[in-house]
């Protein structure tokens, strides 16, 4: 029994900061999910606040696509818990668990309903900062349709209140795979709409069949996130609608200025998406690859080519989305991609709908020409692009007036030197094309030398070797 009114029943999960427990309200005679914080976190006061803080943040928002808690306390072991509906379903994780992929209309309702949940989050000044799939559920409804949950707020941060107890500059908080850029620098000014880039991703994925940035170790995978150039969508699954697939670009924007602002505007995006609907304020900010890039890109299974004989993929068909508002809709297109040969500015995918073929031209007469003056002109344009080319690297941006560098995955009691000066694991230096010496050491490690060119913020491999 626990505080005289859960009758526990069984554990049914288990997270980072705590068990969860099936248990039984004795007096209302009701089955609830209850989360007990784990004892040995009991005694960290950071631990505490943010359990604190999970049920305060969700016990703010009273909407269908948000886990609802009911209680909080503290047992007579001095044991924080807190209540929560029970959920029954899957995560979002466990649907798409092995690469699998929902159609194009499951995925635009699966993230219209979190969108509506992180509206009324947002409405309440509360940021989720850790929305990945594991975090999203889905449960029957009585009419036999899903609703879709988001739940586990414990990193959530509440405008109301601030980060400084538990945040400074340079702590990374959330899941790497579904970090924006400013998670990954450690900002300490998160807000909405980095649940919205958390999204972009999870739509992404769930298109594709995996995420935009792939990696094994969490400082390869904030390196891919802070240079910004995720694969578009259009390349890895062509099959998507182009529109659709600019929309989910335009959620992953490494500049939050260029995303969506509110989830609200990404939910009615989506919302009016239609595959022929004029394409002018479709824009992404990411440039298409390369032609030649294509074939080394991972493709989700059973992805084609536009152009290899497959044909063109119709829209999904209308998807109903959950209470009032526009439903998700979408109709056969015919827009296409325009990538060009190189990556270039302005970045983003050119689309445009499909217009007349030209009017083949009969071919020109040749014209003859002195081979002299021809190998003459030929030496000239070669000289004259060597020093354009010269030029243009003379021309390259200065280096920020401020780089932030950032060393991860350290050995406990790791030292960092800076020209032989100590450092911290986080700092930042005034930009420069000049290089730097680091040095990291470690008891029972090797030693290992680095240099640093501090033009851009880094993320640095921090792994030692092991003495011999």
């Amino acid at each position: 029994m626990i505080d005289g009114k859960y009758r526990v029943i069984r554990a049914i999960g288990e997270g980072g900061m705590g068990a969860v427990f099936l248990v039984e309200h004795v007096f209302l005679n009701k089955k609830l999910a209850l989360k007990v914080l784990r004892p040995e976190l009991a005694n960290h006061p950071e631990a505490a606040i943010r359990f604190q803080r999970e049920a305060r943040a969700t016990s703010l928002i009273e909407h269908e696509n948000v886990v609802r808690v009911t209680d909080f306390g503290c047992t007579a072991e001095q044991e924080l818990y807190l209540v929560m509906e029970l959920l029954d379903g899957r995560t979002l994780a466990e649907e798409i668990e092995g690469g699998k992929r929902p159609s194009p209309t499951r995925a635009l309702f699966i993230a219209a309903q979190m969108l509506r949940g992180l509206e009324a989050a947002h409405a309440q000044g509360v940021v989720h900062r850790d929305l990945k799939p594991e975090n999203v559920f889905i449960v029957a409804r009585p009419d036999g349709t899903d609703a879709i949950k988001l739940v586990d707020f414990g990193l959530a941060k509440l405008r109301r209140e601030g980060d400084a107890r538990l945040t400074t500059s340079g702590t990374v908080m959330g899941t790497p795979l579904y970090m924006a850029p400013e998670q990954v620098r450690g900002s300490s000014d998160i807000d909405a709409r980095a649940d919205l880039h958390a999204v972009g991703v999870i739509l992404y994925e769930l298109l594709a069949g995996r995420t935009p940035y792939q990696g094994e170790a969490f400082g390869a995978i904030a390196h891919e996130i802070l240079l910004g150039r995720p694969p578009t969508l259009a390349l890895v699954a062509p099959e998507v609608d182009p529109v659709l697939s600019a929309l989910v670009m335009k959620s992953l924007a490494s500049a939050r200025e260029q995303r969506f602002q509110t989830a609200t505007e990404m939910r009615e995006a989506l919302e009016r998406h239609t595959p022929g609907a004029p394409l002018a304020s479709v824009t992404s900010p990411f440039a298409a690859p390369r032609a030649d890039q294509l074939a080394s890109l991972p493709r989700a299974a059973g992805a084609t080519t536009l152009g290899d004989g497959g044909g063109e993929a119709a829209g999904p068909p209308t998807i109903p989305g959950p209470g009032p508002g526009p439903s998700l809709a979408t109709e056969p297109s015919s827009a296409k991609v325009l990538a060009p040969e190189a990556f270039a500015e302005p970045e983003a995918v050119a689309l445009e709908l499909d217009r007349p073929a030209p009017v083949p031209q009969p071919p020109a007469p040749p014209i003859r020409r002195n081979s002299r003056a021809l190998l003459a002109l030929a030496i000239a344009l070669l000289l004259a692009g060597a020093i354009v080319v010269g030029w243009r690297m003379d021309r390259r941006p200065p280096p920020p007036p401020q780089v932030h560098v950032q060393i991860v995955d350290l050995p406990p009691g790791a030292q960092v030197f800076l020209d032989g000066t100590r450092a911290q694991a986080t700092f930042d230096v005034p930009g420069s094309t000049a290089q730097r010496r680091l040095r990291l050491e470690a008891r029972g490690y090797a030693t290992r030398m680095l240099l640093l060119t501090p033009d851009s913020d880094q993320i640095l491999d921090g792994r030692l070797d092991r003495s011999r």
